[in-house]
């Protein structure tokens, strides 16, 4: 028989790994993304000037008014910034209330991982009888749906941006942090998420030499192919089941509304309302939820394949 830990040993192990990969990668890459951070002031400009040098592409990228957009742009945040928020006291406190939601939101998902079925089976009880199971399936597609395409999402756009840091501090790539925020913003836009993130950093590595280029494209690439078959159906898996012109769309729809966080809660949420009409018109129809829809790699296959050879 296969011996597994409990719930509680099992969420405080998960997160003392990720405590421990957290401090590893900050030990390593804080100071230095702590120094290109003060110097961005200085670095920015000059790494805006180095796309006009760039072979082949620099002349166009001149020609499109990219170096100059980027330069007004940079100049016209002071006043933005004042204009938003002249006082500095105020700024301190936006980004003292942002940590403290951080926080707060980690210590209500540890103690959800902690409570859950406590808290299912409480909600459950308070629900009549006859219309309990019906409630049962709905709760599970909205959790399998939501719950696991939004914390997913989340857990690899923050790979993505660790991932893209590291190696933008190896290469030796300009703007190192403003590419990990860029990876890790861009990864959670839906279909064209990828593309946009790959050609920002391309060009601004380009910046820096063919080199840093080359570096920065196939370590980029090489994590995208690792999302694609091991990190997306393994974390998120088929939690929604919408055809590639219909995720567009509602990703699309829901940048436009909302920016990155609209387009990353427009996709589950669409595929949470087709899949609780599809049970409603049809309870027997099989669903992404307690069934393992994880494509070609799998936590529960290779679970499997491990208790078939022990």
């Amino acid at each position: 028989m296969p011996r597994h830990l409990g719930r509680g040993t099992s969420v405080l192990l998960v997160v003392a790994v990720v405590a421990a990969a957290f401090a590893a990668f900050v030990a390593f890459a804080g100071p230095q993304l702590v120094t290109q951070t003060r110097q961005l002031g200085d670095d920015l400009p000059r790494t805006v000037d180095s796309l006009r040098d760039i072979p082949v592409l620099g002349p166009h990228l001149v020609e499109w008014g990219v170096p100059k957009r980027i330069t007004e742009f940079v100049a016209s945040l002071p006043a933005k910034i004042g204009e938003q928020d002249a006082d500095l006291g105020g700024l301190a406190k936006g980004v003292g209330f942002g940590l403290g939601a951080f926080v707060l939101g980690a210590l209500l998902t540890v103690g959800a991982l902690l409570d859950g079925p406590r808290l299912v089976d409480t909600v459950r009880s308070a629900i009549p009888a006859r219309q309990r199971e019906r409630a049962t399936d709905i709760g599970r597609i909205v959790d399998s749906v939501i719950g696991r395409y939004f914390a997913g999402s989340l857990l690899i756009a923050l790979l993505n941006g660790i991932w893209v840091a590291i190696w933008a501090l190896v290469a030796g790539a300009p703007l190192s942090p403003v590419l990990a925020v860029w990876a890790a913003l861009t990864s959670l836009i839906p279909q064209i998420g990828g593309l946009m993130g790959f050609a920002v950093i391309l060009v601004v590595s380009l910046a820096a030499g063919l080199v840093p280029a080359v570096v920065m494209a196939v370590a980029f690439l090489f994590f995208m192919l690792l999302t694609n078959h091991v990190l997306q159906p393994t974390i998120v898996g088929r939690a929604v089941e919408l055809s590639a012109p219909v995720t567009m769309l509602a990703a699309i729809t829901g940048f436009t509304v909302g920016g990155v966080v609209g387009a990353l809660f427009a996709v589950p949420t669409v595929g949470a309302i087709k899949a609780v009409v599809v049970y409603v018109r049809n309870p027997e129809h099989a669903l992404p939820v307690g069934r393992e829809h994880t494509g070609r790699f799998s936590v529960d296959a290779a679970r499997r394949w491990w208790h078939a050879r022990h």
